[in-house]
């Protein structure tokens, strides 16, 4: 689940949260006077990254030539631009200048940080070590390296924190840090602790709408649904169209729905009308581009619960459609289609996931997509070609089920047993050799001691009674009344057993 909406918004909270961080850092503001003429070196630049005329002016400009604050200020501004080599430039004029001057070292740093490569994170990395050698105490170079490493080394950035830990144990900060990093290890339940004891302190994230949002996600994957519904609920009220809380709200209801028991009615009638709600003021009103896969995952889920399963095939699509790659997509729209009897679009989907799985040869797999081709073939009512083809294609699926475990050496009879039930549905209304002969065939191999058990007597039943039917088809009335009193010791009350028995009784009454 992560891999999909919650790492991309860890991700952006990550970015966001950490530059809160750092905005701790006095960074020297650009003075009114020279606003407009920053301006035109912007838009210069823009124009033409390589235009040297930019810096000359710079470096001529008697009000610049010494004024520290003044430069890292439009480094500053030249970064708001991704303007890196001209920030770069003036942060390394002001270091020349002074080695020690701390807006300086950390425009650099930001500057090669914000490039966004493993060579530039690592140039990064070094001038906030720098910087840390400059003020040792100070929390404001560890988290600046922390944001650094959360992309290359995450482990080492909690051993970072933890370090910090060591030199400020009050600063709350420090928890949220702590709980943003063990996120994006997959620690959910360390990252549940530590953001806990941060919102212990700050019950409203101190305002910062990123780390509330990371909290609810948080709270939503160590599965306190409750809690992150309460948090999202909360932290909407100051921002009422956030696509993340809203989120949070609608998934987090869908999943309190989905344990609530539907016999506890008066409960059951109370979430749906929540999940309704939640649902009205997520889905649909947001651009598409805001929906990710797990969106329409939930929506359909939600849609599946209220009986609506047309609009839950819809959903299910549009997840698949928004993860292409993701199996646990694909095998959601089979099911799906399943359940609206489109088993042209059912089958390829489980075709489909089954290959994203690398479970094209997994009897288990080629089992469960074989009950698809049946479900599919017994849902036509009407004769047809495709309904055959449907029998064929799954008889094939189970014949090489049953192949591979015969080859395993294990006794089985469950390919045999649903060779038979498909061909079955070749003539509803008479019993075909076929399937008679795959009967017999898993009465034998029930025969084997691992099947002793009351669980196989059900499909016991079935094979004698298919093979009794079929022997009275064929006015073997002897084998009939044997394989169907066979049926009833496995199954007292299995009516077809029990009208083979008196139509054997009746044609012998008959002969007398």
């Amino acid at each position: 689940m992560k891999k999909t909406v919650f790492l991309m918004v860890a991700a952006v909270a990550l970015l966001f949260g950490y530059n809160k961080a750092q905005a701790q850092i006095e960074i020297p503001q650009l003075p009114s006077e020279l606003q407009e003429q920053v301006d035109e070196y912007i838009q210069t630049l823009l124009e033409n990254p390589a235009d040297e005329s930019v810096m000359k002016a710079i470096d001529k400009n008697k009000l610049l030539k010494k004024d520290k604050a003044a430069l890292v200020a439009i480094g500053y501004k030249f970064l708001e631009h991704n303007l890196f080599g001209n920030a770069l430039g003036l942060a390394k004029k002001v270091y020349e200048m002074d080695a020690t001057y701390l807006p300086a070292i950390y425009l650099e740093g930001d500057a090669w940080f914000k490039m966004g490569n493993s060579n530039a994170y690592g140039m990064a990395a070094t001038k906030y070590e720098e910087a840390k050698q400059v003020t040792p105490e100070s929390l404001d170079p560890y988290l600046k390296l922390v944001g650094v490493y959360r992309y290359i080394n995450p482990e080492y950035a909690i051993e970072l924190m933890e370090e910090i830990k060591q030199k400020k144990t009050d600063d709350p900060k420090i928890n949220q840090v702590l709980g943003t990093l063990y996120y994006q290890l997959d620690d959910t339940l360390s990252a549940h602790k530590y953001y806990n004891m941060y919102f212990d302190k700050f019950p409203d994230g101190q305002g910062d709408a990123t780390v509330q949002r990371e909290y609810v996600i948080i709270k939503f994957m160590a599965k306190d649904y409750d809690g992150a519904l309460k948090q999202s609920q909360k932290f909407l009220a100051t921002n009422p169209k956030d696509p993340v809380l809203n989120r949070i709200i609608f998934l987090s209801n869908v999943n309190l729905l989905a344990n609530t028991d539907e016999f506890e009615e008066a409960k059951f009638n109370a979430a749906k009308e929540a999940t309704k709600a939640a649902h009205d003021k997520f889905i649909g009103q947001y651009p598409d581009s805001v929906y990710q896969e797990i969106d329409y995952r939930y929506l359909g889920q939600y849609m599946t619960i209220i009986g609506e399963d047309k609009s839950a095939a819809e959903a299910y699509a549009k997840a698949a459609e928004k993860s292409p790659e993701d199996p646990a997509a694909q095998l959601n729209l089979s099911k799906a289609y399943e359940k609206t009897k489109e088993y042209d679009k059912a089958i390829p989907a489980y075709k489909k996931f089954m290959e994203l799985a690398k479970k094209e040869d997994d009897t288990n797999e080629l089992f469960k997509l074989g009950r698809v081709y049946y479900n599919a073939a017994n849902a036509m009512q009407q004769d047809s070609l495709k309904r055959i083809a449907y029998i064929k294609e799954g008889d094939a699926i189970y014949a090489k089920v049953d192949d591979e475990m015969v080859k395993s050496g294990e006794p089985s009879y469950l390919g045999i047993f649903w060779r038979s039930r498909i061909n079955q549905l070749v003539d509803r209304k008479h019993p075909n050799a076929t399937a008679a002969d795959y009967m017999k065939e898993t009465i034998k191999r029930l025969q084997d001691e691992k099947f002793k058990g009351e669980d196989y007597d059900p499909h016991r039943a079935q094979a004698y009674s298919y093979v009794a039917w079929f022997a009275m088809e064929q006015d073997d009335f002897e084998t009939a009344e044997a394989n169907a009193k066979e049926a009833l010791k496995y199954e007292e009350d299995n009516p077809l057993a029990s009208n083979v028995l008196q139509y054997v009784e009746l044609m012998n009454s008959i002969k007398k």
